[in-house]
């Protein structure tokens, strides 16, 4: 270990401690490059339980962590835990090759080290309902895409999902995960995907991020959102055919484009006439109210979530006009636009 420390030391001149899960101090370079060993920094390295040897390595006076675990995987960390730079990485690559003779890929920025402080304060805000809705609802209108943009917008918006135990990053997180596939559950549910089914795709959800040992919460959020959306889709359509399938998806997205029947009928080789006959056999309604529908649900979602005007509402909305939107929105909802924003309000 020693001659393997020294030759990295020659190469990246990045001084080393090598530290096993005793916490025993197996060896370091360059001699004695501290008086004492950062104790409280090492302590922190040392609280995850899944790893066989931690490094810490000095950089202009920074320390950087390094955990290998059993899986061959690896976590980068600097105080205070923050992500390093590429060089680095390819350090701890490098570093990793020469005592183990075998590459590995970096684990994702999942785990901090050291024990999470509670962040529930006034001057650190939850995300809001409001948000959480918006992002909920795109589960119950089984848009898959729609919940993959929202995702990623409600994600790096202001606010955060909280702290579900102090103790453990990783139960915190898996925590977190149940949270969230308990209210994607109930959204699908409210969107017309069978309760037992519904049940069924959240049991395996949570039996699969119980036997995770690192977990990206973002990602694993995302993917079991866009899962429940999809089943919320094929619950739907499940008794449509192939070509009408086809244009309820494109009614879905492109609710704001004019509708050209010929067009779509071209498309699918089908007259006018029979496409418009074919769609409301199966779908029990006509392909205007469809598309209807699908723009007042995207209105109200936008009289709910944002500050935007009649008027640009109607516009993205794929209405003529304001005054023909607000026709049509009575005509589905019993109400005004304006006082649908008032009572949600």
């Amino acid at each position: 270990m020693q001659a393997l420390l020294n030759l990295f030391y020659e190469t990246t001149a990045t001084p080393v401690y090598w530290v096993d899960i005793k916490k025993n101090l197996l060896c370091y370079l360059p001699k004695n490059p501290l008086n004492t060993l950062p104790k409280p920094l090492l302590e922190q390295l040392l609280t995850l339980d899944y790893h066989q040897h931690c490094a810490l390595m000095i950089l202009k006076q920074t320390y950087y962590g390094i955990i290998f675990s059993p899986t061959k995987g690896y976590f980068i960390f600097k105080k205070p835990f923050e992500l390093v730079n590429n060089t680095l990485n390819t350090q701890f690559k490098m570093l990793y090759y020469l005592i183990f003779n075998e590459f590995l890929e970096p684990f994702p920025h999942c785990l901090d080290a050291k024990p999470l402080k509670d962040t529930t304060s006034p001057s650190q805000p939850h995300k809001t309902n409001q948000a959480e809705q918006w992002l909920l609802n795109s589960i119950t209108l089984g848009l898959p895409l729609e919940f993959k943009r929202r995702h990623q917008q409600f994600w790096y918006s202001y606010g955060h999902l909280g702290v579900l135990d102090t103790q453990s990053n990783l139960r915190s997180q898996k925590n977190l995960a149940i949270a969230w596939i308990t209210l994607a559950t109930r959204a699908a549910i409210k969107g017309g995907m069978p309760g037992e089914q519904a049940y069924h795709l959240s049991d395996q959800l949570i039996q699969q991020l119980e036997k995770q040992r690192c977990l990206v919460l973002e990602t694993f959020n995302q993917n079991a959102g866009e899962l429940f959306a999809q089943a919320v889709n094929d619950s739907k359509l499940q008794a449509v055919s192939a070509d009408i399938l086809e244009v309820c998806v494109y009614l879905q997205e492109n609710y704001a484009k004019p509708l050209n029947l010929p067009s779509l009928a071209q498309k699918l080789d089908l007259s006018v006439g029979y496409l418009q006959h074919k769609f409301k056999a199966q779908t029990k309604q006509s392909i205007t109210t469809y598309l209807c529908l699908q723009r007042i649900n995207k209105a109200k979602e936008l009289l709910t979530y944002t500050s935007l005007s009649l008027t640009q509402i109607a516009n993205q909305c794929g209405f003529e006009d304001v005054s023909y939107f607000g026709r049509v929105f009575k005509k589905y909802t019993h109400s005004t636009p304006l006082k649908w924003r008032q009572t949600i309000h």
